[in-house]
C-alpha cells in the first residue's frame, strides 16, 4: 500500500488528473474502470481532451472503459453510473459504443468472464464512503470472496438508505443494484483510491490502519500489491504524522 498526501482538495484533483493522463498515454493500458462519484469530476474535465485523442488515435491501442457498479433508474434504459460516465466521457469524447463495456442487470452474471477474456482491468479509480464502502460493496452485504453480483435493495437497512440517497426518494428505489465485488476489484492490476475532506478522516484510519474486516469493506485493499491511497491533509488528519513518511513541500508519501 502506498499513501500519498497532498495539501488540498485541489491538489488531489490535480494529482488524480496526472495519474489519469499517465494511463491515457500508456499504450499498455487497455481496460480501465472509473468511479462515477463526484470526487473526481474536475479531474475528468481536465483529462477529457487527451482521453478523446487516445480513443480516436489510429496508432494507439484501443482504450476500453468499464463501469464497476450500476443502480437502475426509473423510466430509463441506462443506470445512474452509465448516465454519469456518458455525461463526462462517452458523449463528449464521441466514444464508440464497443469501447464501453456496460455492467447492468442484464449481464452482471457474465461480467467476470468477460473481464478475464479481455485480460482484466489495468487500472481502477475508486472513492470511499464514510462507512468504508467502495463501488457497491457496503458493510453487512459484502464478503471478500464475492465476485460481480446483484444486491437486493432490502438486503439491509444500510443498502436501502444508500439507494434512497442515490435515487432521491423511496418511490424511485429499484429492486436492487449490481456491483463488482472485492474479488473482481482485487484482480485489477492497479488501483487508486481518492478521498478528501475531514469527513473522510475517521474511515481512512479505520480502513487502512485497522484490522482487515468485512465490516469495513475497503480494508481489503490494504493487501492489494499495487494500491495507492491519495488524500488531502484533512482526510489524512487522523493518520498524521506518519513517522515513516518523507515530507516535501507539496506532499508526504509513504510506501
Amino acid at each position: 500500500m502506498r499513501i500519498e498526501i497532498v495539501d488540498t482538495k485541489q491538489d488531489v484533483t490535480n494529482e488524480t488528473s496526472h495519474i489519469l493522463l499517465q494511463k491515457i498515454y500508456d499504450p499498455k493500458v487497455r481496460n480501465i474502470a472509473l468511479t462515477a462519484g463526484t470526487s473526481p469530476v474536475a479531474s475528468y474535465e481536465q483529462c477529457l481532451e487527451k482521453f478523446t485523442e487516445r480513443i480516436h488515435d489510429p496508432n494507439m491501442p484501443k482504450l476500453h472503459l468499464w463501469n464497476f457498479d450500476e443502480v437502475p433508474q426509473e423510466d430509463s434504459e441506462e443506470g445512474m453510473t452509465t448516465s454519469t460516465l456518458r455525461k463526462y466521457f462517452l458523449n463528449p469524447a464521441e466514444m464508440p459504443a464497443y469501447l464501453y463495456h456496460r455492467l447492468d442487470l442484464s449481464n452482471w452474471d457474465t461480467l467476470d468472464e468477460r473481464l478475464a477474456q479481455a485480460n482484466g482491468l489495468d487500472f481502477m479509480l475508486l472513492g470511499i464512503g464514510s462507512d468504508g464502502r467502495y463501488a457497491g460493496n457496503l458493510p453487512g452485504v459484502t464478503k471478500f470472496e464475492d465476485g460481480t453480483r446483484y444486491i437486493p435493495s432490502e438486503a439491509n437497512d444500510q443498502v436501502y438508505a444508500a439507494l434512497v440517497h442515490s435515487v432521491g426518494s423511496e418511490e424511485k428505489v429499484p429492486a436492487g443494484y449490481v456491483s463488482m465485488g472485492p474479488k473482481t476489484i482485487m484482480s485489477a492490476k492497479e488501483i487508486v483510491m481518492i478521498a478528501f475532506g475531514k469527513k473522510k478522516a475517521n474511515i481512512i484510519k479505520e480502513a487502512f490502519f485497522g484490522p482487515i474486516s468485512e465490516d469495513v469493506p475497503a480494508s481489503i485493499l490494504q493487501t492489494h500489491p499495487n494500491f495507492t491511497l491519495l488524500l488531502d491533509r484533512e482526510a489524512a488528519s487522523e493518520i498524521l504524522p506518519m513517522p515513516a513518511a518523507t515530507v516535501t513541500t507539496a506532499n508526504a508519501v509513504m510506501s
